[in-house]
């Protein structure tokens, strides 16, 4: 309350000083000046607000809006696309024939669905184009799409072959029927990816009525908070007002005896002015700064957890004794039907009770958590079990990471007994046979002093050049300019080597591989084998998590900055709550101020409210993306 008394005396000098230093003939003048004056500045002020808002912010915001969904198309195709290139191994292996695994194939993509409802999809053409499977145009398949138009007569079938054919993947607008309706046609944004080897062209898209309609709703919400901000400020600019000129009539009273004090008053104008200005400004400030936080922190958790989702290795998110989230290769490694038998149960349920050292699995993992914590990621092999009791080694790497305020664990598990007996098949091959293995999913080339003498079928697929193409050509033809330095001292020393460098393939394009050298006699020849394994992939997704733990780790320092930036804007509105508690209680005020003061007690309690409601609705809106997020999965699991 003494500092509610003190603004308000501050006020009134303010009043009074306008009175004296505004001087006219008439008092008709005075007040229309005194009006201009006030509302000039909080005019221009609110007119910005409104600018930035509807020609900076919803640009902005609609804009990564398209690119994020551009971003899940991508990466939902690549989800289809490394599945048929799993099917592919596995008939290269022998494991199934090429009709098998195309069929395998269409079963599976047919039944699969994502976005609201479970209705969008993925459909399947060739390059000639020829429909192979689409889930809602079933009349489509084995047809010629040649001609097949859309809604603006353009042939997009024809399009999306030639798109595939000549950059191999991207995006394409058009329209087209509304899901399961063919009587509804609207545009649609859709990527497309090709799979070369058995020339499919994979592809599913979005509705662009949907991302209008994300756009429409953020701006109802911030048309109704500017709303209720421009009637709080109208409000208080016209009590300002009424109060100046109550003040102006006085003044023509008390000219005489107030003309003493002028200069002192003048300067007390100045300063109030200066700090009204400064808070104005200041209050501006943040807003733009809580809204670019709040955008920053959303798009921070969504990209997170659409990365852990999509990922196709194993990853668990957990605490100290519990599983907070998993991804649907976890629950595919540990032989769960959904992820509900996994999430919500404790760590170690999964594990037996000793590691193959003969510790105790719980001590084991206690210790592990402390090293991770300590060194911020630690790695280490551990025994699994399922949840039918079958245990399974792997190596896991384990990294604390920041999730909605509370530091969890983000474990990635890499299948040890696979790699193993990989590494023993190769080098028994190599002992028994010193020959090449067409089965090998890894490029495999021997080479007579840079000359290839022979070569296997991953490495035509991975250059795109056949063998006869490969064979009796120098190796530097395929190696990138920048990396053939490196190798090529390492050929002339004759020694074991592993080096990661750039491959060019038949198109002019590369691909990042570590290539491991190993030199052998053969026949009388000092020969050299090399082993190219594509690693492209993974550098990226090691990339993508190391960028993951930084944003989780600016989420908590969001979090905090937002309450803050809450604290501070509740402060100013206590006290205008204080100083207009203190006015009504005057006993000189009519009751036409009294209604104006109460109507602007009204507009900052509802501030305030907004504020409060703002922050309920950012939990609330992360907290319903983290359930639909569980329940799309459930989906796709059944």
């Amino acid at each position: 309350m003494p500092v509610a008394a003190s603004m308000l005396r501050r006020y009134g000098a303010l009043r009074a000083a306008m009175g004296v230093t505004v001087r006219h003939s008439t008092s008709t003048f005075s007040w229309l000046a005194i009006i201009f004056r006030t509302a000039l500045p909080v005019g221009l002020t609110l007119l910005l607000m409104v600018g930035t808002l509807f020609y900076y912010i919803l640009p902005e915001l609609e804009q990564q809006f398209i690119n994020e969904r551009r971003e899940m198309l991508r990466d939902l195709a690549a989800t289809v696309w490394g599945m048929c290139d799993s099917l592919e191994r596995r008939v290269q292996a022998g494991e199934l024939t090429r009709e098998e695994a195309q069929a395998s194939a269409i079963d599976q993509v047919r039944t699969m669905r994502y976005g609201p409802g479970g209705k969008d999809y993925y459909w399947i053409n060739d390059l000639a184009p020829t429909m192979i499977m689409h889930p809602y145009r079933p009349d489509l398949e084995g047809e010629d799409l040649t001609d097949i138009e859309d809604g603006s007569g353009r042939k997009i079938f024809r399009e999306i072959a030639y798109l595939a054919a000549h950059d191999q993947a991207g995006y394409i607008g058009y329209t087209w029927q509304w899901m399961d309706q063919p009587s509804r046609t609207v545009p649609k944004l859709s990527y497309i990816r090709l799979y070369e080897p058995w020339g499919w062209v994979i592809g599913t898209g979005i509705y662009v009525d949907d991302i209008h309609l994300a756009i429409d709703s953020i701006l109802g919400h911030m048309s109704r908070i500017l709303g209720l901000i421009l009637f709080a400020v109208l409000l208080i600019s016209a009590y300002v007002i009424w109060q100046n000129i109550v003040a102006e009539r006085g003044r023509l009273k008390a000219e005489e005896s107030l003309r003493l004090h002028f200069s002192d008053l003048e300067q007390k104008i100045r300063e109030r002015t200066f700090e009204l200005n400064e808070a104005n400004q200041h209050l501006m400030v943040e807003i733009e700064e809580r809204r670019e936080i709040e955008r920053k922190l959303k798009l921070t958790e969504e990209r997170f957890v659409k990365m852990m989702h999509g990922a196709a290795f194993p990853v668990l998110l957990q605490d100290r004794e519990r599983v907070v989230d998993c991804n649907d290769a976890a629950v595919k490694k540990l032989n769960a039907q959904t992820r509900d038998e996994v999430i919500g149960h404790s760590v170690g349920d999964f594990f037996p009770e000793r590691q193959p050292n003969g510790l105790e699995s719980k001590k084991l993992a206690q210790r592990n958590t402390e090293l991770t914590l300590e060194m911020g990621s630690h790695r280490f092999e551990w025994l699994y079990r399922t949840v039918d009791g079958q245990d399974f080694l792997v190596e896991v790497s384990l990294s604390p990471v920041l999730v909605g305020g509370k530091q969890l664990l983000y474990a990635i598990w890499r299948d040890m007994d696979l790699e193993r007996t990989l590494t023993q098949a190769l080098r028994e091959s190599e002992e028994r046979f010193r020959l090449l293995s067409d089965a090998s999913e890894e490029g495999v080339l021997l080479h007579d002093q840079g000359v290839i003498t022979h070569c296997n079928a991953a490495m035509t697929t991975l250059t795109g050049f056949s063998a006869a193409e490969l064979i009796g050509t120098h190796i530097k033809e395929y190696v990138a300019p920048e990396s053939m330095q490196k190798i090529s001292a390492r050929m002339r020393a004759l020694e074991v080597s592993e080096e990661e460098g750039g491959i060019l393939r038949k198109d002019g394009s590369r691909f990042l591989a570590i290539m491991r050298g190993r030199p052998f006699t053969y026949r009388e020849r000092d020969l050299r084998v090399v082993v190219i394994r594509d690693v492209t992939e993974q550098r990226r997704m090691e990339k993508e998590l190391r960028q993951s733990q930084v944003r989780a780790a600016e989420l908590e320092t969001i979090q905090r900055t937002a309450a803050t930036y809450a604290h501070e804007i509740n402060n100013p509105l206590t006290g205008v709550l204080g100083i207009i508690q203190l006015m009504l209680e005057e006993d000189n005020i009519t009751p036409d101020q009294a209604q104006m003061l109460s109507e602007g007690r009204e507009a900052a309690r509802k501030i305030r409210d907004v504020i409060k409601k703002i922050e309920s609705l950012k939990s609330l809106e992360f907290k319903d993306y983290t359930e639909r997020t569980k329940i799309l999965d459930l989906e796709r699991s059944e």
